[in-house]
């Protein structure tokens, strides 16, 4: 994993938020019947480890009450798998930082938008896509940058309209968010830069994203490729991550 100290230290504090706002329990069987048990719910007070409440899986509460339990322990999950690589790595506990964040700078596209965008709306032949879980991408080169996003573990939309102003309308291979950033990106794939027509493509597609607010590094990402399927995954991620850590700086911490 290339996630620096400060992101980490940020996931940590956002997993740890997310776990404050929905209540905490487990799965279980009482007479015959699936059950879930709450032992936390940040609505009600009275709820604890001593004074548990029981609500059968298929009760209206009980149904709202297995999603939101299948949520904690997915997150509690990740929470200890992410403090173990901690201790691992670094001496100290990580620093308490208060969510929601405070940044220094907004970036152009917020979740908001990011979860209205609808994707796949490139113009292409039909059978000249890959369909990647129901995305639908252009290349091969697409489908490797799709599955680094994917062990990153960040949802992504492939080939989203973005209407930059009345004269710039644009849609980028990705879109990603980072929700302990809460942070959208944008990921551009320019392949075969070793042709004149594609490399003023390239130019005119980041010379649009600079001109309408957006930072290159922190904002979006420009992954160039020079011909062919030359496409090194490490390194790709390494830069991902880094576009993340620049990130970071904006966040008030």
């Amino acid at each position: 994993m290339f996630m620096s100290k400060r992101h980490m230290e940020l996931k940590i504090n956002y997993l740890r938020y997310r776990l404050s706002i929905i209540p905490h329990g487990y799965f279980a069987s009482f007479k015959g019947n699936s059950v879930v048990y709450v032992f936390y719910d940040p609505d009600d007070s009275i709820i604890s480890r001593s004074n548990k409440r029981r609500y059968s899986c298929s009760s209206k509460r009980g149904k709202k009450l297995s999603e939101q339990i299948k949520e904690y322990v997915e997150l509690k999950g990740q929470l200890d798998l992410l403090l173990k690589e901690w201790k691992s790595q670094y001496q100290g506990e990580p620093r308490n930082i208060a969510f929601p964040l405070l940044k220094r700078r907004i970036g152009p596209l917020n979740y908001d938008f990011f979860i209205k965008a609808e994707p796949n709306q490139v113009e292409h032949r039909d059978d000249k896509y890959i369909d990647h879980k129901g995305q639908e991408l252009l290349s091969k080169n697409e489908e490797v940058v799709a599955q680094i996003l994917e062990k990153m573990g960040y949802e992504f939309k492939a080939g989203v309209f973005l209407d930059l102003d009345k004269f710039t309308h644009r849609r980028p291979d990705f879109l990603f968010y980072v929700p302990e950033i809460d942070k959208v990106f944008l990921i551009e794939v320019d392949g075969a830069l070793d042709k004149e027509s594609y490399v003023t493509k390239s130019y005119f597609s980041t010379a649009s994203c600079i001109t309408n607010g957006f930072v290159e590094m922190k904002d979006f990402v420009v992954i160039r490729i020079g011909h062919g399927y030359e496409i090194n995954s490490e390194q790709i991620e390494g830069m991902l991550w880094a576009a993340i850590d620049m990130a970071i700086d904006d966040i008030v911490i």
